[in-house]
């Protein structure tokens, strides 16, 4: 009876060998796992204050040239509006030299008349 319970002892101190064992080598992979999700987690945080660098300088790339469309934009509508002023500046000083010339052309069909007449 001693010696089987001594080989059952025995039997039991192997089981919790090889238990202790086995819980030894899944802390071992769950290290090297949390080790290996950590430097993903490094990886992916790195990757991610380099995109948000690159789209903080295409954003104001961007403001950038909406910026000089706006400045071309605001250029083109006063030159427009220069251009009407100008226009309607013309408009009136060849309305002032047709009218003078339109005056001047009846004086003169009133001039060869009297001289026709007389």
């Amino acid at each position: 009876m001693q010696r089987q319970t001594e080989a059952e002892l025995t039997q039991m101190r192997e089981l919790i060998a090889d238990k202790l064992g086995e819980d030894q080598l899944v802390n071992v992979k769950n290290k090297e796992k949390n080790v290996a999700l950590f430097n993903e987690v490094v990886r992916i945080g790195q990757e991610l204050d380099r995109q948000s660098g690159q789209l903080q300088s295409l954003i104001l790339s961007v403001e950038g040239k909406f910026q000089a469309v706006d400045t071309r934009l605001s250029k083109s509508e006063q030159d427009a509006s220069n251009a009407e002023r100008t226009g309607n500046t013309l408009n009136g000083m060849l309305a002032s030299v047709t009218e003078k010339t339109e005056t001047r052309l009846n004086q003169l069909e009133g001039n060869v008349e009297l001289i026709v007449v007389s």
